[in-house]
């Protein structure tokens, strides 16, 4: 009996030591992101740098030799979770993010534009045909507002000083889609400048925004999805936003939108359902069967995004039905062995929250033969994907010590089978 004990702490400690040190390599990993782009750097570079101050609390967990309850273990693991997702997000944002908007120049102040006098009065010229009663007024003022906001940093600021930002979402509910189209351009341009963010939702533009982004022509709609986007960068503008009902339209533009409009719906869906009260109104807004069929067409340039909203969606309990429901698993396991090294790691992600408390998932998965290339993962992925394979791994062990050796030997030999169908 004292010996059992003694094993079974000593595993004890040896999950605990390795739970710590693959927190401790996450949060390495995500100090090592940088050249995040513009509408996104302040936050990143924010979230990086108190991510990495977790790593002290890390270290005294792996070294210590006091017992972890199983509470905290358990609060470890979803920790684990919840820094895997910071690293996808700070990776779109480093590497992924569809916003090619050109950069800010550096600034000494932070509110202050550098803009000349003669500029100043260019811009109130502008505000002042902005309240015209002329469409062609308000049409040309709105169009160079757009380009001016687009230029330069302190643009920017000039431009939100002088109080275009409440002119610019008031034209948001105009008929003329040209004069939508350009305001909310404009308010994407302007909303790359932090400060500017606030003011934006201050002034009442996601109602305005979504409305675009329901009516609005294919460029004004693909640039409202983009600005929905820039201004979730902030947490509480997430919730917002997911109140205001912009979920549904961006599914739909995700679904029937140009390759530009799919993937800015895909980029604001991404940050979007990053908060878990938005999971399910992606899942009820039908996200995984467009997903799923995005996922199926490689020639269509999706399948990045596609991975990458599943697995932030698997982990919803309505997003795991779903996903379930939508014939999944053949296509995760052909992703699994053919995947990029990214998307490896997102599906083995979401076959893990699937085949959670569920054998269907997992039988299926083996008679498609994955347990091969999961070793393979295992041995050769991201270290988010070993960890992903490894779990999976050791489902499909955990399920088949509790069958018959009959069933066992079934299920072993299907397995062996099935790779050189899927190949052929």
């Amino acid at each position: 009996m004292s010996g059992g004990g003694r094993s079974l702490i000593a595993m004890m400690e040896d999950e605990k030591g390795w739970l710590a040190q693959v927190l401790i390599d996450t949060v390495n990993e995500i100090a090592a992101i940088s050249d995040f782009r513009p509408p996104v750097k302040k936050p990143y570079c924010n979230l990086a740098r108190r991510l990495k101050l977790l790593t002290p609390m890390f270290e005294e967990i792996k070294e210590s030799k006091e017992a972890v309850p199983e509470e905290s273990m358990n609060a470890l693991m979803a920790l684990r979770d919840a820094l895997d997702y910071a690293k996808e997000i700070l990776k779109l944002g480093s590497e992924g993010s569809k916003i090619y908007l050109r950069p800010g120049i550096p600034r000494t102040s932070k509110a202050t534009s550098a803009s000349t006098p003669a500029e100043r009065t260019k811009i109130e010229s502008l505000l002042l045909k902005l309240t015209s009663t002329n469409p062609e007024d308000q049409r040309s003022a709105a169009g160079e507002i757009r380009l001016l906001a687009k230029r330069n940093a302190d643009n920017r600021i000039a431009i939100a000083e002088a109080g275009a930002i409440p002119l610019l979402v008031d034209l948001l509910a105009v008929p003329d889609s040209r004069i939508q189209e350009h305001a909310v351009t404009a308010l994407l341009n302007l909303s790359i400048c932090e400060i500017n963010k606030g003011c934006i939702v201050s002034a009442g533009a996601i109602p305005g925004i979504v409305q675009v982004l329901k009516k609005g022509s294919m460029e004004a709609r693909e640039n409202a999805a983009a600005t929905l986007f820039s201004l979730s960068v902030v947490d509480e503008n997430k919730v917002m936003i997911g109140a205001s009902g912009a979920i549904t339209p961006l599914v739909v533009l995700l679904s029937e939108g140009t390759q530009r409009g799919k993937k800015d719906a895909a980029t604001a869906l991404f940050n979007l359902c990053i908060f878990q009260g938005n999971k399910g109104k992606a899942v009820r807004a039908g996200v995984v069967p467009t997903l799923m069929r995005l996922l199926t067409e490689p020639a269509g340039g999706m399948v990045d995004e596609a991975l990458a909203i599943l697995a932030i969606l698997a982990s919803h309990s309505d997003g795991k039905i779903a996903i379930g429901a939508a014939d999944a698993v053949p296509v995760l396991v052909e992703v699994i062995g053919n995947g990029s090294p990214r998307n490896k790691e997102n599906a083995a992600a979401i076959m893990v929250h699937l085949c959670s408390g569920d054998p269907q998932h997992l039988v299926e998965a083996q008679k498609l033969g994955v347990t091969g290339p999961l070793l393979d993962l295992a041995q050769n992925g991201t270290e988010r994907g070993k960890r992903k394979a490894n779990q999976l791994l050791e489902r499909i062990n955990r399920y088949a010590e509790q069958l018959p050796s009959s069933e066992t030997h079934h299920h072993q030999t299907s397995d062996t089978e099935q790779p050189a169908i899927i190949d052929s």
